[in-house]
């Protein structure tokens, strides 16, 4: 999978190191001041909405993006169905989604 929804992800702690370690992650270095406040530890932006390609892409792309571009691989778990209900409702099966690609 190129990308998946962050509602979706089960991201293990290595993943994150790896990926700060690679020094792939956006940072926020202490000393910096946000929101009037000065930042005491770094901030690792896994997700942040971004345009990349001319694509305005959501954070969960982002991060996943972040992942690939690491040689690592996202994966999709195709027997899990998913719902969610917000500004309208949305009925996800992944294994069904794949039968057209």
């Amino acid at each position: 999978m190129a990308a998946i929804p962050t509602g979706l992800m089960m991201i293990s702690r290595d993943c994150l190191m790896k990926l700060v370690e690679g020094g792939r992650v956006p940072q926020i270095n202490p000393g910096t001041e946000v929101n009037g406040q000065a930042v005491r530890h770094p901030i690792y932006e896994f997700f942040r909405q971004t345009t990349i390609d001319g694509r305005t892409q959501g954070e969960d792309y982002f991060f996943c993006s972040l992942v690939n571009a690491s040689g690592a691989q996202v994966w999709g778990c195709t027997w899990i169905q998913v719902t969610h209900t917000g500004a309208h409702s949305f009925y996800g099966n992944l294994h069904r989604i794949s039968d057209y690609l």
